[in-house]
């Protein structure tokens, strides 16, 4: 039989004559005799949240962790679109009397809950995570954007680095603030111990980042260094991860002083196999300077927030007595400066050593400017300088026209250009050749031990000189070119690279079986539309991205087209030279296209010539 309940009215009852005169302040009627209740949310609000304790109309029972939470399916679901959802589905887990929450612990569904029946939530520090994973999870939006904004508002130094480890499987776009927080700041982080608590992937995330804001490379390696240092004995071990880790920073950018007061002696370094090889390249790099003009790889590309900045300069002949500057700033910031600067240019040659500008003038006098001081200059007259140049290790090497037409190649030391004055300069003779030394269109060099001179006669041939044995090599060739063809060479830490103005780009390299070395065609740069347009200036190698400047006789041709080239350089970029021209009667030459780092504030280096 089934029961009945009765239910005396009279006790609910308030007299008809009784009011609440705040409910009847906030009760709107239009003309039709329809009432609101602008009460009625908050009414309902304070009646749900009083069965938030109240467990006698609960159908459902919710575990969290150890936690048993009582509920009512229908706030769960109003408020919830996972319960509400689940609650759509067929044999779905509402219709059970108990639920259990994976990844949920009690606490943290206790401040859900509270969410749930009374629209409130206290968010601090350590709590947030655990609640913005569950709000998440459970699909409550207004949580999960409070938790954001209380994320974004408490931020600071103190706490970035773990809010970095914490919001990065929460939210993207916060894990990303985070980062670029950290990275903003890294110059003030840097006396943290917590750097050591971090993971190897946050780690090498942090790092890795181009807009990281730290003055010298040296303190970031410095904290590498300790975190491996740092090792909490875990397997594997850290050190096994340092040279990955180092490999993601501007390693090439490390001070001398750091380089051998720091990694070279440190015993962690010295245990590690690939440690020791990344040590052993920074000292071969540091050592080449000379390469630096022509190719700089990615580990020596100055970062954005850096006071260093990388720049394509350009050497062009604007007259006979007159020189055009042209820096562009590789790091596309809004920088680029033009300055004259008046010389005897007919026979100019332009190239960079050591951190200095290096100018030889048609009347073999040498100029000199440092990038990293005051402007310093300093002209002496040597007849030897009016020849072809190249700079290799600490030498100067010159193709000077000896007798019966030969050419002579003599090298100085790159001190004697700047330590003495006016007079010979002390020259040591290499070797003759049978060639004269005006058909020499290029010299450049693989390594400290190999000259190569790329020269023009019937066609352009490859010439190889062993600076050791004192040899010579004729590379054959297939170079069908007439010999009013302009080359530029390109060299990196082993190979140089040869472009010709039909866009044809060779590499030169020792050869893969044997002795010897081989003359390898990869790729076109440019097709046959646009060989008669392009006149080639010169080309270098910055940040894997090939960098070839030319004088275009019209319009940029369509013609030219991006290449790239496995293991040396991702993209081409072109750079039109024609608008460097200040008179278009005069024929363009440009004796110097070359990679230098300087400061930002480089245009004061020459404000004496401007």
């Amino acid at each position: 039989m089934e029961r009945v309940s009765k239910i005396c009215w009279d006790a609910y009852l308030q007299p008809f004559f009784s009011t609440d005169l705040e409910h009847e302040q906030k009760t709107k009627m239009d003309n039709t005799g329809h009432f609101i209740n602008e009460c009625f949310a908050t009414d309902m609000m304070k009646s749900l949240s009083a069965y938030k304790d109240n467990h006698a109309l609960s159908d459902v029972t919710v575990v969290a962790g150890t936690t048993e939470f009582p509920c009512h399916r229908i706030i769960l679901a109003a408020n919830s679109e996972f319960f509400r959802l689940e609650g759509d589905k067929k044999e779905h887990k509402l219709s059970e009397e108990k639920v259990e929450l994976e990844k949920i612990d009690g606490d943290t569904f206790s401040n859900i809950l509270n969410y749930i029946y009374c629209g409130e939530i206290t968010f601090t520090e350590d709590n947030v995570w655990d609640i913005w994973d569950a709000a998440r999870r459970l699909k409550i939006y207004f949580v999960t954007e409070k938790s954001k904004e209380f994320f974004r508002k408490t931020l600071s130094l103190d706490n970035c680095l773990d809010y970095f480890c914490q919001v990065k499987h929460l939210d993207k776009k916060s894990y990303e603030l985070a980062l670029d927080f950290i990275q903003d700041n890294f110059v003030k982080l840097l006396h943290l111990e917590k750097f050591n608590s971090l993971k190897v992937d946050e780690l090498k995330c942090l790092i890795s980042g181009e807009r990281l804001n730290v003055e010298h490379e040296d303190d970031l390696i410095e904290i590498l260094l300790k975190w491996a240092e740092n090792d909490p004995c875990t397997s594997p071990s850290r050190i096994q991860y340092l040279a990955d880790l180092i490999e993601c920073t501007r390693y090439f950018l490390v001070s001398k002083s750091f380089l051998f007061g720091r990694l070279w002696c440190n015993p962690l370094i010295r245990s590690d196999k690939k440690c020791t090889t990344l040590v052993e390249k920074m000292i071969w790099y540091n050592s080449h300077s000379y390469l630096h003009q022509e190719w700089c790889p990615p580990a020596a590309v100055y970062r954005v927030p850096s006071k260093m900045v990388n720049f394509l300069f350009i050497v062009n002949a604007e007259s006979d007595k007159q020189l055009g500057f042209h820096c562009k700033c590789f790091q596309n910031k809004p920088y680029g400066i033009f300055i004259k600067f008046y010389c005897s240019a007919a026979t100019l040659q332009a190239f960079c050593h050591d951190e200095k500008l290096y100018l030889c003038d048609g009347d073999g006098n040498i100029t000199f400017y440092s990038f990293c001081m005051d402007l310093v200059q300093n002209k002496h007259q040597h007849e030897i300088l009016k020849s072809p140049v190249c700079v290799v290790g600490d030498y100067l090497y010159i193709c000077g026209d000896g007798e019966s037409g030969k050419a002579i190649v003599s090298r100085v030391r790159m001190h004697s250009l700047f330590s003495r004055k006016d007079g010979p300069l002390p020259a040591q003779q290499i070797t003759v050749f049978d060639f004269n030394e005006k058909s020499i269109l290029k010299v450049t060099s693989i390594g400290n031990t190999l000259l190569i001179f790329c020269k023009s006669q019937d066609k352009v041939t490859i010439t190889l000189f062993d600076l050791i044995c004192r040899t010579s090599t004729v590379v054959p060739t297939e170079f069908n070119l007439p010999s009013t063809n302009r080359v530029t060479t390109v060299r990196t830490d082993s190979e140089v690279f040869v472009l010709e103005e039909s866009g044809d780009f060779w590499r030169i390299r020792r050869c893969q079986r044997g002795n010897g070395f081989e003359l390898v065609h990869e790729l076109m740069l440019w097709d046959q539309a646009g060989q008669n347009q392009v006149r080639l200036c010169g080309a270098v190698l910055v940040n894997d991205e090939l960098n070839v400047v030319f004088f275009s006789k019209q319009p940029r041709p369509d013609s030219l087209t991006n290449a790239s080239l496995a293991g040396v350089f991702n993209k081409v970029k072109l750079i039109d030279a024609t608008s460097f021209h200040s008179d278009s009667r005069v024929d363009n030459t440009f004796p110097g296209v070359m990679h230098f780092a300087a400061p930002m504030d480089i245009l004061n280096l020459f404000k004496t010539n401007t």
